[in-house]
Formats: structure tokens, sequence, C-alpha cells
């Protein structure tokens, strides 16, 4: 909790005690809409998760999604997703 708290930029307490408040839906929706495009590419959600955590997108600098999100950049992995989907760094 505490490491997704930190993630989305939301208080820890807050997540536990308003799961479902718009507040937190809003913040949790682009890492589920990343988890699950990478997931729908890689074939299952655990290798999404390692590739979130582990592996750096081409152009920032070893960073990865999981980076990128933290630092409120959640679009920009998104686009580099769509990229992917679409063939461009196939």
């Amino acid at each position: 909790m505490t490491e997704l708290a930190g993630l989305t930029g939301l208080a820890r307490n807050t997540l536990a005690a308003k799961s479902g408040a718009r507040k937190v839906d809003a913040a949790l929706s682009p890492i589920v809409r990343i988890l699950a495009m990478a997931g729908e590419m890689a074939g299952d959600e655990h290798r999404a998760a390692i590739w979130f955590k582990h592996q750096p997108i081409p152009g920032w600098a070893g960073k990865t999604a999981y980076d990128l999100v933290r630092e409120g950049k959640t679009d920009k992995v998104l686009a580099y997703l769509e990229a992917v989907r679409s063939g461009i760094y196939a």
C-alpha cells in the first residue's frame, strides 16, 4: 500500500480508507490502464508487472514505466505503449 501511495501521490491512509472515492479512482485509473495495456501486450499480468517496474523505456535515460508514473508522466507511458502496439517500436 505504501508503494502504491508513493506512485499515486496520495497518502496511504487515503488509499486505505477511501478506496472508490473519486480522488483515489482518478489517481489509480492511469496506472490500471498502463498495467492492463501492458498485460494484453505481454500476454499475462505477471509479465506486465515485471515490465512496469524493471524494463527501461527507450528514450527515457533508463527510466522504467514505474519511474515515469512516479514523476507524473503516465501520459508518456501510455503514448509509448500505444506506439509499441502500433508497431513503431516493434
